[in-house]
């Protein structure tokens, strides 16, 4: 019980840390590519409103491209991540995981003003590859358990 209840808490935590490392490659990718302008974030003095105000201008110039990319490369985060969670702790890891990584994705484009085509296909990106990879790596996993 205790065995499986700390693997169950282990393949979370490293689908989280897996997440978390690809989606800073990702954001790396986005700063080299479409960097911040000089001086974002410096001015002192600045509100909250105000650092979310420059913050949603700067997504708001995102060109079409670089939003394009993103979504196969923050789905295939996801769907690695749930991945490695199911592999490592069961079923119940990976439905953990893909729930966070899901509420994170509609956090991220609901409080910035992307695109409505980037919304859309951002959730159902990453929807069907953690649904999916979840799916057949419990599938597999279920499989080698029962020796078939």
């Amino acid at each position: 019980m205790i065995r499986r209840l700390a693997w169950s808490v282990a393949g979370v935590a490293a689908g989280l840390v897996l997440a978390l490392v690809l989606l800073v490659a990702v954001e790396a990718f986005s700063a080299v590519v479409h960097p911040f302008p000089p001086g974002f974030g410096q001015t002192p003095g600045l509100t909250p409103e105000q650092q979310q105000a420059e913050l949603c201008a700067h997504v708001e110039r995102y060109p079409a491209w670089v939003l394009a990319v993103v979504v196969p490369m923050w789905s295939l985060s996801a769907g690695l991540s749930t991945s490695l969670a199911t592999r490592l702790g069961g079923s119940g890891s990976g439905w953990v995981l893909r729930m966070a990584l899901f509420a994170a994705v509609l956090s991220n484009v609901a409080m910035l003003p992307y695109p409505g085509w980037f919304r859309g296909m951002a959730v159902v990106g990453v929807s069907l590859a953690t649904f999916w990879n979840g799916w057949s790596i419990s599938r597999f996993v279920r499989r080698e358990s029962s020796g078939t």
